[in-house]
């Protein structure tokens, strides 16, 4: 006996936005290491249970390792926060760089839009 999983409605499920982002670096960057990095940010200046609300994800098939650019989803009600993570970053990896945010939307397909 399986049983599907139902899918919250709209209604009650967490509202997200969507960041493009892009990396200012000496060095080209791979997806991991940015990964790590915001990760490690996150973890050290807000701590276990606030980087677990902001519940962030980059998406792994929007980043362009030629451009250095990528979208990341994140709770709406935690952007701030994120923000600030992001703008603590001063190195990817063992590269010099930051990444900048260019826009923030309420869809992917937005946000890929020049």
């Amino acid at each position: 006996m399986s049983k599907e999983l139902n899918m919250l409605p709209p209604s009650i499920r967490q509202k997200k936005r969507y960041i493009k982002f892009k990396v200012r670096s000496e060095q080209e960057v791979k997806l991991g290491e940015v990964v790590d990095t915001v990760w490690d940010k996150c973890l050290n200046y807000l701590g276990t249970k606030e980087t677990s609300d902001i519940d962030f994800w980059i998406i792994g098939n929007q980043f362009n390792e030629k451009n250095q650019d990528g979208i990341i989803k994140v709770n709406r009600d935690k952007l701030e926060e994120f923000r600030a993570c992001l703008a603590l970053i001063g190195s990817l990896g063992n590269k010099k760089g930051f990444i900048q945010v260019e826009k923030v939307s309420g869809s992917i397909k937005k946000c890929q839009s020049n």
